[in-house]
């Protein structure tokens, strides 16, 4: 009987110089879409926290001072709402190219064989 080193061997195609590049790329803008999901997701929070801020410094200000921040705190946080926006989007497009890597995990287990022989 055939070891599962022995099979997997058998079963080895030649792994192309542009499928371990194109790999080593999906991984890059993997890396590159998570790190635009954190800045964005940090990004909102500071601008929800400084509309919160605002609203909450007019406490003892005139009616149009009061107004005022309630504006101001309004503003930061629809830019919040938008950097949320960048996040899920950053957040969907990592998904994908790791469900595209995840397809090449076939290829991949083959080649680590290769390296093996």
């Amino acid at each position: 009987m055939k070891s599962f080193k022995e099979f997997m061997l058998d079963e080895l195609e030649d792994v192309s110089s542009e499928e371990l590049t194109e790999g080593i790329a999906r991984k890059g803008a993997a890396a590159v879409y998570a790190s635009n999901a954190k800045k964005y997701g940090d990004k909102a929070d500071r601008l929800f926290q400084r509309g919160v801020s605002r609203v909450k410094s007019g406490d003892m200000a005139s009616t149009e001072e009061r107004i005022k921040n309630l504006e101001r705190g309004l503003s930061d946080t629809m830019e919040g709402l938008s950097a949320l926006r960048k996040q899920i989007g950053s957040n969907t497009a990592m998904m994908l190219v790791i469900a595209l890597m995840s397809e090449r995990s076939d290829d991949q287990i083959k080649r680590f064989i290769s390296e093996i022989k």
